[in-house]
């Protein structure tokens, strides 16, 4: 399949569009359901994934090139239905697979784990990779970060906890 530049907006309702850079220059209003606004604006390249966390410990991998090119006018795709989500799994986070050199999740625990981005290819075009996050503890957070910067949580209770991502050790699998 062909390879391009391509936008790739995900919106707080669950809503995936990939728009190819040629299609943004001619139109570059980009147009979603009223009420949804965007979350994430990824550059990225058609041969590349979306890879889409849920709560329930799964990640969902669907090729770039699958989803249709919309103009910047077009209705953006579901990702429950473009990942036949199950009903009892909310999406926590959505990306693609070259958003960043790193995953940052935090836990219901209070836990948080790093791992490279790249420990969600695989060799075989498996659409679901169940345990992939890799806590018994119900994953609340996941950013996807270029380099290390400073980060901020906060309990339950309201104390705040700044820290850097740098002094959170690299895991080489996600089931760590």
């Amino acid at each position: 399949k062909a390879d391009y530049p391509v936008k790739v907006y995900v919106t707080k309702e669950g809503y995936v569009k990939k728009v190819a850079l040629t299609s943004i220059k001619n139109d570059p209003e980009i147009k979603f359901k009223e009420g949804d606004e965007v979350l994430a604006v990824y550059d990225s390249f058609n041969s590349k994934e979306l890879l889409v966390f849920t709560d329930q410990q799964a990640v969902y991998k669907v090729h770039l090139s699958d989803l249709k090119d919309s103009k910047p006018s077009d209705i953006a795709d579901y990702a429950n239905n473009i990942c036949d989500i199950e009903p009892n799994e909310t999406i926590i986070k959505m990306c693609t697979s070259d958003a960043g050199e790193n995953v940052l999740i935090g836990f219901e625990n209070g836990k948080v784990a790093k791992f490279p981005l790249n420990v969600y290819e695989t060799k075989q075009n498996r659409k679901k990779l169940v345990n992939a996050i890799g806590s018994a503890a119900k994953a609340l957070r996941i950013c996807i970060i270029k380099e290390d910067e400073d980060f901020a949580m906060q309990s339950s209770s309201g104390k705040l906890l700044v820290f850097e991502s740098s002094k959170i050790p690299l895991k080489t699998t996600k089931s760590t």
